[in-house]
């Protein structure tokens, strides 16, 4: 029997390592029906020896996640292990036959070992028979017990959830925003949303769910794009389509569940079917996180441009989220960079915009940039570095020696200040003598003895950052 898997992935930042985990759930191999009874329910941590057993997830974990199959009262439908009838997944699926009653048959995945207020949650479904009834998918908490009571309620634990209405030829599709009423539901717009036009009786579907439960906006990673998904929000594709709530909001409303609880159990809750509507699912996976966006805002350009003896750093945000400032950070060698200005960013933005900044101070020779960008939370996310060539600028050096002298009198003419390194070989390339040099801005002098080495032709070479200055010279 196939169990749930789990994935462990570590992201490891600055000086935090945070545990990330990613579950997958189908249904093994093996196929029949449940026994169940009447306002009953069956748990996968309990052996149901001789009958089925529920697929145990794993690993085992403290509290364990379970897998649950409640059963309608008066007992009526059924939950089975099929390999026939649906081409979702692949081996067995769940099959779950509604209720003819106001009653619901619910399977429930709780105590999901997570201290997370964000999840995403993908999964395969088949409207198989059936022309009436509701079929009720929901994302919430298990402490309040919706998740695992033998109650036929279920969205009042919920954050994230959606019901679809079967229909004989369409199944309406909407969603619980929180009300007074657990019951209340707001439609979701097909004008809006022409892809919600395929749930009719014998359609297959992917659905995907993103929800995050925080204070804070959050982004996520979706075919190559960064999402971005409002505080106390949730986002759902179908079929790898977006739906909009209203026109040019992906955003849905919360359900009734509290603010910032983490979101550790989901559920699937067939009910009140006269026809006995038929439903198939399998190719659960889920997590406690948000697919990872390359970075929290979207940059479209940065530059660095040589304008006289000052650079000037342009760059361009497409859009932003939660972004404090950026740090702009200069190295010599492109390995070790600082800082040296800070950029205050726009917090969060859907607009282009653009920043700029100069730095007066570049070193001679090649200078190295690039941003790291800041979250309000702390996060940090660097970008790829750009470069300009300073050249030598007005670098300079002459060196006079004075006939029967055995010093050398040597003129330094620098841009900046800067520390130097002189070094001083004979024709024959052998070292005679090496000095550090500190050089200030505009015309340095340094008289040198070289009275250990006879007279003839001299290389002077200084050493500044990137920079090498070479002059030859006769004593």
């Amino acid at each position: 029997m196939k169990k749930l898997l789990t994935t462990l992935s570590l992201l490891v930042f600055t000086v935090i390592c945070v545990a990330q985990t990613t579950w997958t759930l189908d249904f093994g191999t093996n196929t029949g029906t449940f026994v169940i009874a009447a306002n009953g329910a069956i748990e996968s941590t309990v052996s149901q020896s001789p009958n089925l057993d529920i697929p145990s997830p794993s690993p085992s974990s403290i509290p364990a996640q379970v897998v649950r199959f409640r059963m309608s009262s008066p007992s009526s439908g059924k939950f089975e292990l099929a390999n026939t009838g649906a081409t979702i997944g692949s081996a067995a699926r769940l099959k779950i036959t509604a209720p003819t009653s106001t009653s619901s048959n619910k399977f429930s995945v709780y105590n999901i070992p997570s201290t997370s207020k964000v999840m995403s949650l993908s999964y395969k479904i088949r409207f198989d028979a059936g022309t009436n009834g509701e079929q009720i998918f929901s994302i919430g908490n298990n402490d309040g017990g919706a998740f695992y009571s033998n109650g036929s309620g279920m969205v009042d634990g919920g954050f994230a959830s959606m019901q679809w209405n079967l229909g004989a030829t369409k199944h309406s599709f909407s969603f619980f925003l929180n009300t007074t009423s657990n019951n209340s539901t707001t439609s979701i717009s097909e004008a809006l949303n022409p892809v919600i036009a395929g749930f009719t009786p014998n359609s297959e579907h992917t659905i995907e769910v993103y929800g995050n439960n925080t204070t804070l906006a959050k982004i996520y990673s979706k075919n190559s794009a960064n999402c971005h998904i409002g505080a106390g929000k949730w986002q759902v594709w179908v079929d790898g389509t977006q739906l909009f709530s209203a026109t040019g909001v992906t955003d849905f409303g919360a359900g009734v569940l509290g603010a910032s609880l983490n979101l550790n159990a989901f559920a699937f809750n067939s009910k009140s079917s006269t026809t006995n509507a038929v439903t198939f699912l399998d190719d659960f996976v889920y997590s406690d996180f948000l697919p990872e966006a390359v970075m929290p805002i979207s940059l479209a350009s940065f530059v660095a441009q040589k304008q006289a003896a000052s650079v000037l750093l342009k760059w361009n945000t497409a859009s932003e989220l939660n972004n404090a400032y950026f740090e702009v950070q200069r190295s010599t060698d492109g390995i070790q960079f600082k800082n040296i200005a800070k950029i205050n960013g726009a917090g969060n933005s859907e607009h282009l915009l653009h920043y700029y900044f100069t730095d007066d101070n570049p070193v001679n020779g090649l200078n190295y940039y690039r941003l790291n960008q800041i979250d309000f939370d702390g996060k940090a996310t660097l970008t790829d570095p750009v470069s300009v060539n300073m050249g030598l600028g007005n670098l300079a050096m002459e060196i006079y020696s004075a006939p029967n002298s055995s010093n050398i009198n040597i003129g330094i003419t620098a841009d900046h200040t800067s520390e130097a390194q002189l070094t001083i070989y004979n024709i024959s390339g052998k070292k005679v003598l090496e000095q550090a040099v500190s050089l200030n801005k505009g015309a340095n002098h340094l008289s040198l003895n070289m009275s250990d080495s006879n007279q003839g032709i001299f290389i002077a070479t200084l050493h500044i950052r990137n920079q090498l200055l070479k002059k030859k010279f006769l004593k």
